[in-house]
């Protein structure tokens, strides 16, 4: 395990010698430091970050890092047992009257965006919303189930955030605010190590382009890639004539959540993007049942393109930020 600059991790002499091949030993890992975590009243963050650390540890540093997105997922769930599901999409609840009232600008004129430093674009399909609750900035949730005239509505459940953020764009392509958050349902998740608010708090709007993931891949090359394959067999139909040739390696941090100024999305006409909106909620795109139940093939392939799209570089660095480096490929930034 390589640490770029200084990580703290406290009482290690407390983290189990046994191996973590069996399922016993992973979930006494995730009590040993979801005590810890309580003890020291540790955030959310730095527990996780603990939890990487016991890890590894245990792994003799190294482990597959896809095993370990799982793991830091499930970890995320155990240690927040009280924090409720949303198990009904059409209850509403979750969301308080006031916050979608008063923050929520779906209903609103649509000249108001226009007015706005930043909105939120939620994309949500069962996530909880609650943390909206404590958000004091605007937003349009961009939703899969929910059919409320404050909410806009995906017709069809295809794309993952990709057809919501697309969506978003083409309401309000002419009336962006000066900066959207592209985000998906959840507060918090493997890739994605600080909450919202903290984001908000501590987040550049001097940028053109931020991505706000904590996990960076190296593996988004044409002759290694089975995505970028694909993605190359439908380039010259959706990217061609607004983003030129196709190049052969792509690298960015995963899973499709920036900041974005409104010039960068207006580099490319509406009617690119309506072609693209169109072409990922069609039968052809209609293949997550093939991949995992949930993911689709395009929803893997704008990963790799989003920042490309908004007019950065094919390949982007973060040389002045911290990293675990989990395998020569997969690393997480910290």
């Amino acid at each position: 395990m390589l640490l770029c600059q200084s990580l703290e991790v406290t009482h290690q002499e407390k983290i189990p010698t046994t191996s973590i091949s069996t399922h016993d030993s992973i979930d006494y890992i995730m009590l040993i430091t979801n005590t810890e975590c309580r003890q020291m009243s540790l955030p959310a963050v730095q527990c996780r970050l603990l939890f990487i650390n016991n890890i590894l540890k245990l792994s003799h540093q190294s482990m597959n890092g896809r095993i370990l997105m799982n793991l830091l997922s499930n970890f995320a769930q155990f240690s927040n047992p009280s924090v409720p599901r949303l198990e009904d999409s059409e209850n509403k609840e979750y969301i308080s009257e006031y916050t979608i009232t008063q923050y929520g600008l779906y209903d609103k004129d649509p000249s108001l965006m226009l007015k706005q430093k930043l909105v939120l674009c939620i994309s949500h399909y069962q996530e909880q919303l609650n943390w909206l609750n404590t958000i004091e900035t605007p937003f349009i949730i961009v939703s899969k189930t929910i059919q409320d005239s404050r909410v806009l509505h995906v017709p069809v459940n295809q794309g993952n955030e990709v057809s919501s953020y697309l969506l978003y764009i083409l309401t309000y392509y002419h009336n962006l605010p000066e900066y959207t958050l592209f985000l998906h349902g959840h507060n918090e998740d493997w890739h994605q190590l600080y909450n919202i608010q903290y984001i908000l708090n501590t987040s550049d709007l001097n940028k053109p382009y931020s991505n706000i993931n904590n996990w960076y891949v190296n593996d988004r090359n044409i002759s290694t890639n089975t995505y970028m394959k694909q993605l190359q067999t439908i380039w010259f139909e959706l990217f061609q004539e607004e983003l030129g040739d196709m190049p052969a390696t792509f690298r960015e941090k995963c899973c499709a959540q920036f900041f974005v100024h409104r010039d960068r999305i207006q580099l490319r006409s509406y009617r690119f993007y309506k072609t693209l909106y169109e072409y990922v909620i069609s039968d052809i795109q209609d293949d997550a049942s093939a991949i995992d139940g949930y993911h689709s093939s395009m929803s893997y392939m704008m990963e790799f393109i989003w920042h490309y799209i908004y007019g950065e570089a094919a390949v982007l660095e973060y040389p002045e930020e911290a990293f675990i480096q989990l395998e020569h490929n997969m690393r997480v930034y910290i």
